[in-house]
């Protein structure tokens, strides 16, 4: 298991320096699913290595995770659906608005039981897209 962790860390430094993320956050990011991490970085990559103001925004992912009612995995999961789901489309979106629309999605459900992220984009779409 220690592998798998340690690889799961190696795989999103290639995108953003831990040192950018809180400590806390290490053993939450090293339990991800390796498939899960390796689509965040695919997807998110682009904003992550070439903005170094980006790094920031999976200390916020992490601090996002710990205040809600859902796990980072799931956090995970619903920004790489969004990701999946604009580039089905053939767009693309910023990873500071996707996961500010993952956040409001996750309120809405609090508010909304039955929406879901998935529910949000078949009704809403994603306005901040831009073309691939």
């Amino acid at each position: 298991m220690a592998g798998t962790e340690s690889r799961v860390l190696e795989v999103i430094e290639t995108a953003v320096p831990l040192s950018c993320v809180p400590r806390n956050a290490h053993e939450a990011l090293a339990a991800l699913p390796a498939d899960k991490a390796a689509s965040f970085v695919r997807f998110a990559y682009r904003d992550l290595k070439n903005n170094p103001l980006a790094a920031p925004l999976l200390a916020d992912i992490c601090e996002r995770s710990f205040r809600s009612e859902y796990p980072l995995s799931e956090w995970f999961a619903q920004i790489n659906h969004v990701y999946e789901w604009l580039e089905e489309r053939g767009s693309r979106g910023k990873l500071s608005d996707v996961v500010e629309y993952v956040s409001c999605a996750f309120e809405g459900t609090g508010t909304h039981p039955g929406t879901t992220v998935d529910w949000y984009l078949t009704n809403f779409g994603f306005a901040r897209s831009s073309p691939l």
